[in-house]
């Protein structure tokens, strides 16, 4: 379960000390790259990874679809953006109750 981070919780800034460790610990990985091959199953990452690109594709090419067909012309940069932009606006209101009146 995902919990809200509060807007005045403390953003961490990592010091030099814990970027250097971070950066010794990836080069020390890289070091043994051939092993990964050995222990980590690419071919089904790779698999996955091309059902997400086609899935993700034709997803993207139903949503243009679907606002060309409610009359939007999506070469028209101005239109696309506002239409984000009332898109976004319409889902932050509904999902912070503001639509129902704030039972949400």
């Amino acid at each position: 379960m995902i919990l809200p981070v509060p807007i005045t919780e403390k953003v961490h800034v990592p010091t030099i000390e814990v970027i250097k460790g971070a950066l010794g610990a990836c080069s020390r990985l890289e070091e043994n790259i051939e092993q990964w091959d050995d222990m980590v199953g690419f071919a089904a990452i790779d698999e996955m990874a091309e059902i997400l690109r086609v899935q993700g594709r034709a997803k993207f090419q139903n949503i243009l679809d679907n606002i060309d067909g409610a009359g939007l012309t999506i070469e028209d940069p101005l239109q696309m953006l506002m239409f984000i932009k009332n898109r976004y606006q319409h889902t932050q209101r509904t999902s912070s109750g503001a639509c129902d009146g704030g039972s949400g």
